[in-house]
Parts: structure tokens; sequence; C-alpha cells
């Protein structure tokens, strides 16, 4: 999962069936850690509220995405949400350990 950073404030983008997506609305409190792209932890985790986006708020989300990943999220993620038809849902992250 690739995230873009603002402040204290971060943003991660999936599509609107995707299982972290269900466990989000269900339990908000979620634990994020600097990660290979297999997945493996690279440092120590970090406890955060995850909060869903909507309107021009998930804009700007959309747009720290797009210019931290062009590629990817500013053209293939979108590509591959509208090819399968899923719609696309943005999450805020903000640490609760400061």
């Amino acid at each position: 999962m690739n995230i873009a950073v603002e402040g204290t404030r971060a943003f991660v983008r999936t599509f609107d069936t995707a299982w972290k997506l269900k466990r989000v609305r269900n339990n908000p409190a979620v634990e994020i850690a600097p990660s290979t792209m297999r997945g493996q932890p690279t440092g120590p985790a970090i406890r955060a509220r995850a909060r869903l986006l909507a309107g021009s708020e998930a804009e700007r989300a959309s747009q720290a995405l797009n210019k931290k990943h062009p590629i990817l999220h500013g053209v293939l993620v979108p590509l591959v949400h509208r090819l399968r038809g899923n719609k696309a849902v943005h999450i805020e992250l903000t640490p609760l350990d400061q």
C-alpha cells in the first residue's frame, strides 16, 4: 500500500470492496509501519486512527497520492479501478502517539 504524508496526516487509497476498508469501517484503530514491497516491516509500527474521506478531503488525498506516485496513482491505480468497476476510496491516517 502506498502512502502520501502531509504534516501529521497520511493518505492511502483503496477500492470500495477491499477487506481493509470493511475493517476500518468496523474499527478505525490501525497500526502502520514502513515496509518492503513484499510487506516485510523495516521499522517500528505506530498506532493511528483511520478516517474515510469524501468530497474535497478525498480530492486533496488523491492529489497528494498522485503527486508522490505520479505513474502508479496518477494513471495505473485509477485505470485498474475503472476497469474492475470499483470506486476509489481515500483514507486519512492520523497518529495516536506523538
